[in-house]
């Protein structure tokens, strides 16, 4: 199995609560100046490009899926040689700054 692979197989948990915030997110009430705020902070830590992904998620619905995040992780390794584990580092860092849009969860 490669890497991509056991990234894959190793965080799918992870990799789907990713997905799910980013579904749950009020991307209507969510104004330019607070995804600015969510790609700056993404920007200023993680590869070059990675903050670009995460704002397409949301700004052009671009496809958002277990393959895509993994397309991407595979990608920056391959390229930069970082961990494909930063992926998930930088979009819950994002949703983080951005977590004001997500739905409360029932108690």
């Amino acid at each position: 199995m490669n890497s991509y692979d056991n990234f894959i197989d190793s965080y799918a948990v992870e990799l789907k609560k990713v997905i799910t915030d980013f579904k749950s997110l009020d991307v209507k009430a969510i104004t330019d100046e607070d995804i600015d705020k969510a790609y700056a902070r993404v920007d200023n830590i993680y590869d070059k490009g990675v903050a670009d992904h995460l704002t397409g998620f949301l700004t052009d619905r671009k496809e958002l899926s277990i393959r895509v995040l993994a397309d991407i992780a595979h990608n920056n390794m391959n390229r930069y040689g970082t961990e494909m584990r930063q992926i998930l580092n930088a979009a819950e860092d994002f949703i983080g700054e951005l977590s004001d849009f997500l739905p409360e969860e029932e108690n």
